[in-house]
């Protein structure tokens, strides 16, 4: 019963760990992009 409850556990973190990395690294990509088309406009 607890090795169930702490795959579940062990799942569950690194289910949200990897969404905090994606999340970061889409932002990333979101900044760099703006700078980009803020780069076209001005040349």
């Amino acid at each position: 019963m607890m090795t169930q409850i702490y795959k579940q556990f062990i799942i569950y973190t690194m289910k949200k760990y990897l969404c905090n990395k994606f999340y970061k690294i889409h932002l990333i990509l979101k900044k760099i992009i703006m700078i980009q088309e803020n780069y076209g406009d001005t040349v």
